[in-house]
């Protein structure tokens, strides 16, 4: 969420952008929202007309007073009649904040603008800080159900500790980690600064076993250096994510003359963190956005007086995720400089400014209050940015694939699913393949010698 304050004597614009839900969160909230309304509505009118049917009056038409409105007869019923309130220990209070997300819910004009429960906005604002206490590591759960660790964040509890980019997690505090879901895990690991954790990981077949001490985690940037490029990888704008990256400048300063930013898959964040890391690298006082409120006025934001860095050449990543925050750095970086080649997909197109407005209980309204501009006066709201260089994926990078049995086999002239998926690999490794339909031909048959020779394996042409 975005919030904006004007300062009529210095005419200037502050801007806070808070992260962006993911376009499948706010597509998810919506339905379940929508889902919840309609079911409610229609448990009600069946209640109702089963009462008719059944000649006794389930709704009462208000006093001649008028003290008690249509809103008011329905929470009573609901809280009083309806059969399965019992069940909900909360129902006063869930059926406020869905009556007040009803009354904001406008999807078809803006899906920013909504109301957030206490609870939702507790957990919507603790997601910005870029910080949690942990042991700084992030994994996922393979087909098979083995949690891998994905990445190791710098400084970390994990770093010190030795665990790394492949491990697999098997124990924690004695406990076995295996068949837990990733939800379970987290709670496991998390805990109070200073409190430790024991380990026990698998690498190569080995057990590993390790006494982590938790710790403050910064998670919003991963950075690392390929040969004289810099690769930088922002998750979203968090509090700290500025000063993260500045790090990161620093460490390449005078050895990195090439640097590749990532923003595929950052739903946005701070937007004072886009205009620090902005201005890292474009000159002083130069437009990072225009935001334009509903009577046509517009506002400059622009960049401050941060150390500067150059670079060679710089690569923005995006892809159909980049949105809000991210879109603004992406379209200041390009329209600046001349050195900046945007690669990836269309961004999300998410370009309009929203308020919070919180209330006495905690929980708070977002709303859409202007709509926000590139510094060439480009409009990027449900159009998003297009990329210089357009590069899907491979399939491979984000296909689900079918798990072979154990004794299962496929040879020359076979056919199966398993296979394709196979054809697929290989065709990302650069391997010569002819065709991945799922027919084991002969230049899969090479391609399956070619590579067990690499790893000292026999070459029987076998997939298994």
């Amino acid at each position: 969420m975005e919030e904006f304050k004007i300062d009529d004597e210095e005419k200037k614009i502050n801007v806070k952008v808070e992260k962006h839900l993911w376009p499948d969160e706010v597509a998810q909230k919506r339905r379940a929202l929508r889902s919840r309304i309609i079911t409610i509505t229609i448990f009600s009118l069946v209640f109702l007309l089963s009462g008719l049917f059944l000649g006794k009056a389930v709704f009462q038409n208000p006093a001649n007073d008028g003290s008690l409105s249509k809103f008011a007869e329905i929470e009573k019923i609901m809280t009083e009649e309806w059969y399965f309130g019992k069940d909900i220990p909360d129902l006063k209070e869930r059926i406020k904040d869905q009556s007040i997300q009803g009354l904001s819910d406008f999807p078809e004009y803006d899906i920013h603008t909504y109301y957030l429960s206490k609870e939702d906005m507790e957990q919507f604002t603790s997601n910005l800080s870029g910080s949690y206490v942990g042991i700084g590591i992030q994994f996922y759960e393979s087909e098979g159900g083995s949690l891998i660790v994905k990445r190791v964040f710098e400084n970390s509890p994990a770093q010190k500790g030795g665990i790394i980019a492949g491990d697999i997690l098997i124990k924690a505090n004695n406990k076995s980690l295996i068949g837990l879901s990733t939800e379970e895990v987290r709670d496991i690991v998390l805990g109070e600064e200073g409190s430790q954790v024991d380990l026990v990981v698998l690498r190569d077949q080995k057990e590993e076993k390790m006494t982590l001490t938790r710790a403050t985690v910064l998670h919003s940037v991963f950075g690392e250096v390929i040969g004289d490029v810099g690769y930088i990888e922002l998750d979203q704008f968090g509090e700290s994510t500025s000063k993260e990256v500045l790090n990161y400048f620093n460490k390449f300063k005078g050895k990195q003359n090439k640097l590749i930013l990532d923003l595929r898959d950052n739903g946005g964040g701070y937007l004072t963190s886009v205009v620090d890391i902005a201005s890292y690298l474009i000159d002083e006082k130069e437009i990072v956005l225009i935001t334009e409120d509903n009577k046509g006025k517009q506002y400059m934001e622009y960049s401050n007086g941060n150390d500067k860095f150059k670079f060679e050449k710089i690569v923005v990543l995006v892809n159909e995720n980049t949105a809000s925050a991210s879109e603004v750095l992406t379209a200041a970086l390009s329209e600046h400089l001349d050195n900046v080649t945007v690669v990836g997909t269309n961004t999300y197109g998410k370009g309009t400014v929203q308020h919070s407005r919180i209330f006495e209980d905690g929980s708070a309204m977002k709303y859409t209050t202007a709509e926000w501009l590139t510094p060439r006066g480009h409009k990027i709201n449900k159009v998003g940015i297009k990329p210089d260089v357009e590069v899907n994926l491979h399939p491979v990078l984000s296909g689900i694939f079918p798990v072979m049995e154990d004794n299962q086999t496929f040879t020359y002239n076979s056919v199966g699913v398993q296979v394709a998926a196979v054809q697929s690999m290989f065709d990302f490794l650069s391997y010569d393949i002819e065709r991945e339909d799922g027919y084991f031909d002969k230049s899969l048959e090479a391609a399956i010698n070619e590579f067990k020779e690499s790893k000292d394996l026999i070459a029987d042409g076998v997939l298994d």
